[in-house]
């Protein structure tokens, strides 16, 4: 981070890359990475970030360390990643009962043919046929 006062860049203290497998054209599946800093920036400033790259750091991808996320008296614990989804366990820390759920996210064409064909363009609520009668 830049210091204006040093009139130098400073090491991050607080700094995360995730990465999560998207797939692209032709089904090909890609590593795509963002860059979180944590940060304070003035109301109406910015702040400048300069990204180093060294050769001599593994930066393969390693699952993350922690799976968990707690606060306002539940735990909710990531247990695995698959094709049927996400799926976690939500901890009730007063009763100590464990919910299990998974989700995951589909795409929702909004005409006819899934992305595919030609339809008719529709809504959420409107379906028509494509010879518009």
């Amino acid at each position: 981070m830049w210091d204006p006062s040093k009139q130098v860049f400073v090491a991050v203290s607080k700094a995360a890359v995730i990465c999560v497998n998207r797939e692209i054209e032709n089904f090909q599946v890609v590593n795509d990475c963002d860059l979180h800093v944590k940060t304070l920036i003035p109301a109406q400033g910015f702040q400048l970030v300069q990204i180093t790259y060294n050769s001599q750091v593994d930066i393969t991808v390693a699952p993350s360390g922690s799976s968990a996320i707690a606060g306002g008296g539940e735990t909710l614990i990531m247990k695995q990643f698959d094709d049927e989804g996400v799926h976690f366990d939500l901890l009730k820390d007063a009763s100590g009962k464990i919910y299990r759920m998974a989700f995951d996210i589909r795409n929702y064409f909004s005409y006819q043919g899934g992305g595919f064909e030609p339809g008719s363009n529709s809504g959420a609520y409107i379906f028509r046929p494509s010879d518009f009668l």
